[in-house]
């Protein structure tokens, strides 16, 4: 059974761009344009890990990393935080929130798919 991979992104490209750069590598996905939706998605089936924008309008994403460690159904669940920025004090908030690790926009195929499995490893 293959895992299942929210993306929680409010730009459509990018959200194409992560599909196909997992769906290829046997990944079911998901994708919600924002926080809320997020939580919608989360609330019909937990992913196995979650790729979150850390910019976002409304509920950021390190809005949403706090919230989901504070659930006992989506503590253990690895969250990669995605941005544009490369910001070292945003790139610290993500982490010290409980992000399992942080990609700079634009990322390469490899360096995503390198950290989706060390995630998932992780989880194993």
């Amino acid at each position: 059974m293959s895992r299942v991979i929210l993306i929680i992104d409010d730009d459509l490209t990018m959200q194409r761009i992560i599909t196909l750069m997992l769906s290829a590598e046997d990944f079911q996905i998901a994708v919600a344009a924002n926080v809320a939706d997020g939580f919608k998605t989360i609330d019909q089936q937990i992913p196995d890990l979650i790729l979150c924008d850390v910019m976002m309008p409304g509920a950021d994403g390190l809005d949403f990393i706090w919230k989901c460690r504070q659930m006992p159904e989506l503590n253990a669940v690895p969250i990669i935080s995605i941005s544009a920025s490369s910001e070292g004090e945003l790139i610290e908030q993500a982490i010290k929130r409980g992000s399992f690790a942080f990609l700079s926009k634009p990322f390469s195929a490899f360096q995503l798919l390198e950290m989706v499995t060390l995630a998932l490893q992780d989880r194993s």
